[in-house]
């Protein structure tokens, strides 16, 4: 299967990138890189959307159904509680708030000063996708991180993820990672996502 094809058989099955993402498991990005021809369609792909366009309407119909039962399970607003602490325990932990959105495989949000854009797909497994996020401060913006340092003049920008993330959490999801910024002690940041609500029709 070539990427015409690929863009051929999305426009008959009428499918957007984010809802392939979604049927195959994968990230849009990785479906923006076959259709522009940046990376070869695998051999499962083509084999997939092949039989997904031989299959009668009906049976089509119940396989696209998965996409919007995922879109009723993960699409929302949600809280981002976020804190980091010294590992000694001494000093109290840093904390803060923001808000992110997860909409149609695409993750965006802020808090203060911090913007977060990525994108997100379901594992398969009840409640989880698995979510990439790109952290950015602008240049120019002087603002103290939950690490204990202040940024600069430069701004920063660095990757979370890829990581499952079980949103379906009854106590909200729970992200932990390192990041490359402030001393050692407080670079261990924890997230919790709670959604807020659903996104409008």
């Amino acid at each position: 299967m070539t990427a015409a094809d690929l863009r051929a058989t999305l426009g008959t099955l009428d499918l957007r990138q984010h809802q392939a993402a979604r049927l195959l498991g994968v990230t849009i990005r990785a479906v923006g890189m076959w259709i522009n021809e940046e990376r070869e369609i695998p051999g499962p792909v083509a084999a997939y959307f092949n039989l997904l366009i031989s299959l009668p309407v009906a049976l089509r119909a119940r396989e696209f159904a998965r996409i919007q039962e995922n879109a009723e399970v993960f699409d929302g607003m949600y809280l981002m509680e976020f804190s980091s602490g010294p590992s000694n325990g001494i000093a109290p932990a840093e904390t803060g708030l923001g808000v992110l959105v997860f909409q149609d495989g695409r993750i965006f949000g802020s808090d203060s000063h911090i913007s977060y854009d990525g994108d997100y797909s379901p594992t398969g497994r009840p409640g989880e996708v698995t979510m990439k996020v790109r952290v950015s401060a602008p240049p120019g913006v002087s603002v103290r991180l939950i690490q204990g340092v202040t940024s600069d003049h430069r701004g920063f920008s660095f990757d979370v993820g890829p990581q499952n993330v079980a949103l379906g959490s009854p106590g909200g999801a729970v992200v932990a990672f390192i990041t490359p910024i402030g001393p050692p002690d407080r670079r261990a940041v924890t997230v919790r996502l709670r959604k807020l609500r659903n996104l409008p029709d």
